[in-house]
Parts: structure tokens; sequence; C-alpha cells
């Protein structure tokens, strides 16, 4: 049957709404489709306990949680004939602790996407976030341990302490983030000729075939 997703929240308070194992095609806000068995529901939480099997892995499955609120549509069929599994332990604490962190990463990650930024600038965000976690945007400009500041157009020049903040410490980050920029030019001239190349060789004509000579000889 299919579910109102206005209705959702009202009827999601019964604790037979969700019957151990139906099977439930959810359709989350993000377009991400859902498909699997009901182990259970957790009310306070609203988050909703689907087993699903590992492809490829007979009798093995995982446990995905899904937060009703960020429910757009969803489809639960109710077999009868089904005899659900005893719910499984869930430890709580660890899930939890696994959620905060999960959403400590994703916030952090948000920080590495800039708005209005040039590619070559997200470019080069992007291979400083790989080995230095503490970077962040300001406007266009890429900041670096709250010490070293990177401008556009993101070239080694262009890369140097921020006022206020010279040390001998800040002065070897400074000379490590110089390093990161440099090896960043140097990767991306290199990927760029390997494409030009490529592109020369798969538009450039095919040689025609030499004309072949024959001899008459006559008699």
């Amino acid at each position: 049957m299919k579910l109102d997703p206005s209705a959702m929240a009202e009827k999601s308070k019964d604790a037979e709404y969700f019957t151990p194992g139906s099977q439930v095609r959810i359709l989350l806000n993000n377009d991400t489709e859902i498909f699997g068995e009901v182990v259970g529901f957790e009310h306070e939480t609203r988050f909703l306990w689907i087993k699903r099997p590992v492809v490829g892995q007979h009798e093995r499955y995982d446990l995905t949680f899904v937060n009703m609120e960020l429910v757009a549509n969803m489809e639960q069929r109710e077999d009868n004939q089904i005899v659900p599994d005893p719910l499984p332990y869930v430890p709580i604490a660890r899930v939890n602790n696994r959620l905060r962190v999960n959403v400590a990463e994703f916030r952090r990650q948000k920080l590495y996407v800039g708005e209005n930024v040039s590619p070559e600038g997200q470019l080069l965000m992007d291979s400083i976030a790989k080995t230095i976690g503490e970077v962040r945007w300001q406007n266009d400009k890429i900041v670096v341990m709250e010490c070293v500041m990177v401008e556009p157009p993101y070239t080694i020049n262009e890369v140097h302490l921020i006022p206020g903040k010279e040390s001998s410490h800040n002065n070897t980050t400074l000379a490590h983030i110089r390093k990161i920029v440099e090896k960043h030019q140097q990767d991306e001239r290199s990927r760029l000729a390997h494409t030009q190349n490529n592109t020369r060789r798969s538009t450039s004509p095919s040689p025609s075939p030499a004309p072949s000579s024959s001899s008459t000889s006559s008699a």
C-alpha cells in the first residue's frame, strides 16, 4: 500500500503501524530508493530499521536506519505468511556515536566546497584537504590551519602567511603548503598535457597507405 507522506508522522506513532517482517520500498527526499524488510521502529528518534540482503553474500544482511523525517514516499506490503526473525540486538550507544561522527564529517566536508569559486581553486582545495583537515574557504580564498592563505589565481606566488600570524612554526606550515601547491600545479600540468596528447591522437587523420608499385615485363 502507498502511504501519504502528510499522514506518516501521525500514523507512525502507532506501535502496529510498521509490521516487522513486512516489505517496504522507501523514497527519500534526495531521490534515493531503499527496499527491504522491516525489523523495527524506534518511536523517540523516529528511525525505521530495515534489513537488506548483501549482494553476492548468502544469508548476510545490512541493517539500515532510515530517518522518517527524510522520507518523501513509502510503500509497505504486509504478508501474514512471513514470520519475522527475532529482533537483533542494536548497540544504541555505538549507533549514536557513529551518527555524531558522520554528521561532524558531513559538516566538515561542506567547508571544502566553495561558492562562486573557479574550478582551479576547487581543485586545489580538494588537493589540500586530502592531507590537511583544517582548511576552509573565506570567500574565494583558501585558509589553511588559520595561518596560511591562498588567493586567486591559486599559484605558489599567492601563498602567504595571514598578517599577524608570523612565527617559526607558521613559517614551517607556509613552506609545507607551498610544496603542496607546487606539486598540485605540476600534476595539473601533466594531466592537461596528457589530455591534449590523447585528443590530438584521436583527432589526427590516419596515414594513407603507401601506393603499391608493380612492374610489367614484356617478352
